[in-house]
């Protein structure tokens, strides 16, 4: 299993700080409400243990909404990562309730519910990846995001052998004043991880191998 330096773990861990730095204040913007971040959690873990590592609720019964793109840079052939923003139900529905002025009523999710909870993450994991593309000086290109919404977590993970190694960063986005945590997670597999970190180190003015 690729072993990440000390020097490539800061570097890993300050990309994605200030990538989730525009997400918050994107969201902020969204919800007029003050947006905390966590310190990224960047690790390598089994693909297994992926929904339990995110989040123990993630393989229990609570239902949990999430925000999918894929990323591809066209440069790098080999590269390619599944980002997502993650909400407990309640959570994103609040969110989407902040974002349209409280229209949106408790209860079963509406279409337009649906449709401004994936604008959410459209905004919030493109703020991100904009910032990662222009930190590392590349064009990353987006799938369209798709929402879905389901009673156990694992459910709405992207599916990954569960033999792989993958690469996990996440952060924790918090609404303090209204209890709302959600996450944005990026995840790849190890031939994207060697093209992410190259591109990282290569940003802060690391040596290769640093």
């Amino acid at each position: 299993m690729m072993q990440l330096t000390e020097l490539q773990q800061d570097a890993l861990a300050e990309t994605f700080n200030i990538s989730l730095g525009e997400a918050a204040a994107a969201l902020s913007t969204l919800v007029n409400e003050e947006v905390l971040l966590s310190i990224p959690v960047v690790e390598l873990i089994p693909a297994a243990e992926l929904a339990e590592r995110l989040d123990p609720r993630f393989t229990q019964s609570d239902r949990v909404c999430g925000v999918h793109q894929e990323f591809t840079m066209p440069d790098q052939a080999n590269f390619r990562t599944d980002t997502l923003l993650l909400f407990g139900e309640r959570g994103g529905m609040e969110v989407v309730r902040l974002m349209l002025g409280h229209a949106a009523p408790i209860g079963q999710i509406t279409e337009l519910e649906q449709e401004a909870l994936s604008e959410v993450g459209n905004i919030i994991i493109n703020a991100c990846t904009s910032a990662i593309a222009n930190l590392f000086r590349k064009e990353m290109i987006g799938s369209l995001p798709t929402i879905a919404i389901a009673n156990n977590g694992e459910a709405i993970l992207p599916k990954h052998d569960p033999q792989d190694t993958i690469l996990v960063s996440k952060i924790n986005l918090e609404i303090k004043a209204r209890e709302v945590n959600g996450y944005v997670v990026y995840m790849m597999d190890l031939a994207s991880l060697g093209t992410f970190v190259k591109n990282a180190t290569q940003a802060f003015g690391l040596p290769d191998g640093a």
